[in-house]
């Protein structure tokens, strides 16, 4: 069962209880001691025993009276005692726990989903360029093809055909990129621990659509300047 660090404590109510005003200082420590271990056993509960209410207490277990007036039968438990105002705020606090449980895995799933498609949508985009970048080269290709030709058939001196330099390809992030063992080195050598930074490096490219032609260059970059956005330079790892 589900434990809370910690439980309501309204001093007015306490203050203002004649039960509490007309106990001992002792019984009082006793019964908020009962409270804190009632609160704290996963089913808001203490043992239906003398003995044991005894040792949970610190009391005699002929001075129990009043502590004992403190507490009733649990309504689910057998030979369990509960205190009504506790067990009701203890209720509560598992109902706010709960629904907190469920909107933190909604939201995870939410921002899984969300991530997951700009992954895909990167990806498209990578591909489009990537044939726009072909069809280029290619008609570039023909081109110098078709001129050599004409010299040909005109008797002149064909031109020397120029390859034309090859374009690097912009493109987003992907699944397929990971750091490698040399940015673990780097990492290491420079004192950085390369899994977390891996993390903010793809959060930083996804969240301003960064784009680059070679990922682990651009990385190594981002490494190297990570201890000064860490709050200054680390000493290199010797």
């Amino acid at each position: 069962m589900a434990t809370y660090p910690f439980f309501p404590f309204y001093p007015a109510d306490w203050i203002s209880s004649p039960r509490i005003m007309c106990s001992t200082l002792a019984e009082q420590g006793a019964y908020i001691r009962l409270l804190s271990v009632c609160w704290l056993s996963g089913t808001c509960s203490i043992p239906d025993d003398d003995k044991k209410i005894a040792t949970l207490s610190g009391l005699p277990e002929q001075e129990l009276t009043f502590v004992r007036s403190m507490f009733t039968k649990h309504p689910t438990i057998e030979h369990a005692l509960t205190n009504e105002r506790l067990l009701l705020e203890w209720v509560k606090a598992q109902r706010i726990s709960d629904s907190r449980s469920q909107a933190g895995k909604k939201s995870g799933k939410s921002r899984r989903t969300s991530v997951h498609h700009l992954i895909e949508q990167n990806k498209n985009k990578n591909r489009t360029l990537v044939g726009i970048s072909q069809s280029q080269s290619q008609s570039q290709s023909e081109l110098i093809k078709e001129e050599e030709k004409k010299g040909s058939a005109e008797g002149n001196i064909p031109a020397v055909a120029v390859k034309p330099p090859k374009r690097k390809v912009l493109r987003s992030i992907c699944d397929d990129d990971k750091p490698n063992d040399k940015h673990f080195a780097y990492g290491q050598r420079l004192g950085v621990d390369v899994g977390p930074q891996w993390g903010q490096f793809v959060n930083y490219c996804l969240a301003h659509d960064k784009r680059y032609a070679d990922f682990n260059a651009a990385f190594r970059n981002w490494l190297t300047n990570a201890p000064k956005f860490q709050g200054g330079q680390r000493h290199a790892m010797r």
